[in-house]
């Protein structure tokens, strides 16, 4: 994958900032699949992204307490592009 890895100059800005402290219980009605449901139902995770940046640009966002789905803040395909296999 090319310009992926590092926070330099050149390279993609891709990355997740993680609340490290956040505690929250997994449940099926928190997912985003076509299937509606999740392996990890009933599971309490400790860390939870709350910021997704793409290509430099915040694409997604959670409110600490709010919900786990969170907000989208870009369109999709709006941010970012296709990986490259060196």
């Amino acid at each position: 994958m090319q310009n992926k890895g590092s926070l330099i100059e050149g390279y993609d800005g891709d990355l997740a900032l993680v609340d490290l402290q956040t505690r929250r219980t997994i449940t099926d009605t928190d997912t985003w699949t076509r299937v509606g449901w999740t392996p990890y139902d009933g599971m309490e995770l400790t860390g939870w992204p709350m910021y997704t940046i793409v290509d430099g640009k915040l694409v997604h966002k959670r409110e600490a307490g709010g919900s786990l789905r969170g907000i989208p803040v870009a369109s999709p395909g709006s941010a970012g592009r296709a990986l490259e296999f060196a």
